[in-house]
């Protein structure tokens, strides 16, 4: 029903807001992967419809993360970790924004396998981790620690495991 008002007034925030919560939720419950894609194309849609809305865009990321979580592929990963990357980038400081960014880095973490990926994706999550707005941020501290306790069991250099063992230890 809130879709066809939404179609209806396809210019209303008033209702594309509830209309993407409502997708958001949906997407907590398919437990297929074709079905949650379809999920996030409609909020996609919804999004490119008023970008400039953060609580629409809050409830992209998070269903992107839900879909990182279905996808087995690094490629379909990769992509999606891609699309909420550009999404934390439009809106830089919004710690609702960077939440669900450091999630799909790290669930994006767990499906590499190479050195110099796990690398690149540190070097992302350590500068988000390092933005003014969120360097008191708990819980992207944590999944920053948590990562580079996983790239650490990577490393096979005693110099990179040295220094990634004292960034673990100035995160606590």
């Amino acid at each position: 029903k809130l879709e066809k008002l939404q179609q209806q007034f396809q210019n209303s925030p008033d209702i594309a807001l509830p209309y993407a919560m409502i997708l958001f939720n949906l997407s907590t419950n398919q437990t297929g992967l074709k079905e949650r894609e379809a999920t996030v194309e409609k909020l996609q849609i919804l999004h490119q419809q008023f970008p400039e809305s953060p609580d629409i865009a809050l409830q992209y990321a998070k269903i992107l993360v839900n879909l990182s979580i279905e996808q087995t592929e690094l490629k379909e990963r990769k992509a999606t970790a891609e699309k909420l990357e550009k999404l934390q980038q439009q809106f830089q400081d919004s710690p609702d924004i960077a939440l669900p960014y450091a999630m799909i880095l790290f669930n994006l973490s767990n499906k590499q396998t190479e050195l110099n990926k796990l690398e690149t994706t540190a070097k992302k999550l350590q500068e988000l981790h390092e933005h003014e707005p969120f360097q008191e941020s708990e819980e992207i501290a944590f999944i920053y620690g948590v990562f580079l306790t996983s790239l650490f069991n990577h490393q096979t250099d005693s110099d990179e495991r040295l220094q990634t063992t004292e960034t673990i230890k100035n995160l606590y």
